[in-house]
């Protein structure tokens, strides 16, 4: 008989009424996967934008960006560029135990407690995979993944806490790399109290970096705790603040208002690194002034990546 497993199941797009908590097929590894029971699993900024359907393809934002009357993103596209299919068990953040093994993997993996890296980078596919998006994620009891996203840990801390690693962590390190940060720069973090942001930080400074972190007044006793060595409050007086500070590279996961004199900030050759960036797709306006000002971005010589 088919073993039954209880789940969180997305239905379709739409608010937390669309999450149903019910009993679903538990699943089988398959050559190449792991079965893991859940330890923890967190609820990551990811999970609540494919609910909602905010993900959009590449030629409906390049629609949006012609159009400013638009508002809003209506689509029905995940992190692959293809349509989530329903139903759909979220959760990208996970952290357990790996209880079966499928064909081909090593049974050393069995028992070990893991933490799961939820991008999937399919060679043989066209487009990449998100676990929770595109395959089932953690938001249940069991989940499958593949072996190559399942990394055994040892550590001291408990699931739950662990469970706020894997998207968060993994986005800002990406972000670091792409950037280049070593002990030599000085870094200008933006929304550093978030996730990623205050991921960003810890990661700075252990590659020996100065951090300046921008936060606003209620968070910024959190930021210092972290190790920024400047904090500063996302103002009008932003740019009168940076005045003195020679900044090589601006990690950024916000865009927001300040963002076209806050480029203008970085030493030449210096590198920005952008992911998320929230409020420009709130802002469509403010995503045209940004896109008219790359022919500066380039006449500075600044290097400019995006970070998913």
């Amino acid at each position: 008989m088919t073993q039954l497993m209880q789940a969180v199941v997305l239905t379709g797009h739409g608010g937390p009424e669309k999450l149903v908590y019910t009993q679903v097929d538990k699943p089988c590894p398959q050559a190449g996967e792991v079965l893991i029971q859940v330890g923890a699993c967190s609820v990551n900024n990811t999970d609540l934008n494919a609910r909602t359907g905010w993900y959009t393809a590449k030629q409906e934002f390049e629609a949006i960006l012609k159009d400013k009357a638009s508002t809003s993103i209506q689509s029905s596209t995940a992190w692959g560029g293809v349509s989530i299919e329903f139903p759909r068990i979220q959760g990208a953040d996970i952290v357990g135990k790996v209880v079966e093994v499928g064909a081909g993997v090593d049974q050393n993996l069995l028992q070990q407690r893991v933490m799961v890296d939820p991008w999937i980078r399919d060679k043989s596919s066209a487009s990449d995979r998100y676990v929770g998006s595109e395959l089932d994620g953690g938001f249940a009891e069991y989940a499958v993944i593949p072996t190559s996203n399942v990394y055994p840990i040892q550590s001291p801390l408990s699931d739950i806490e662990l469970a706020c690693f894997p998207c968060s962590y993994s986005t800002a390190e990406n972000m670091l790399v792409k950037g280049r940060v070593t002990g030599s720069d000085t870094v200008l973090i933006m929304g550093a109290s978030g996730g990623v942001g205050s991921a960003l930080i810890q990661l700075c400074k252990l590659r020996g970096a100065k951090v300046i972190a921008i936060a606003s007044p209620s968070k910024q006793a959190f930021v210092r705790k972290l190790g920024a060595d400047f904090v500063y409050n996302r103002d009008e007086k932003i740019i009168k603040s940076l005045a003195d500070h020679a900044i090589t590279v601006y990690l950024d996961t916000v865009g927001g208002v300040h963002f076209p004199q806050l480029l203008k900030k970085l030493q030449v050759g210096g590198r920005y690194v952008i992911c998320g960036a929230i409020e420009e797709i709130k802002n469509y306006d403010r995503i045209n002034e940004c896109s008219c000002s790359y022919g500066i971005w380039r006449s500075r010589k600044i290097s400019l990546h995006s970070s998913s």
